[in-house]
């Protein structure tokens, strides 16, 4: 299968109108996950684990928050995040 990659010059040709549709959409993206997301993991599951969280692995800008009894594995660094809630 070939990828074919959009030249810039054809991005030019666009209106304004659809610019601005495309801004909208990819910014739309960045702020979709941006409600809390709850640790479901099981106990020493990994954090990078997808399935381990409510709204799929934490993203930049999220709020995090892992409930009473929850631990977890973290063998990397996470995204900046908005705030990380671990409770008693």
């Amino acid at each position: 299968m070939k990828t074919v990659h959009p030249r810039p010059e054809s991005l030019r040709k666009l209106p304004w109108k659809v610019k601005g549709m495309l801004c909208a959409a990819l910014f739309a993206q960045t702020t979709i996950g941006a409600g809390t997301n709850h640790w479901t993991g099981d106990p020493g599951a990994s954090w990078h684990e997808t399935g381990n969280w409510s709204l799929g692995e934490p993203v930049s800008g999220q709020d995090v928050r892992v409930e009473t009894g929850g631990h977890l594995l973290l063998t990397n660094a996470t995204p900046l995040l908005a705030s990380f809630v671990l409770d008693d």
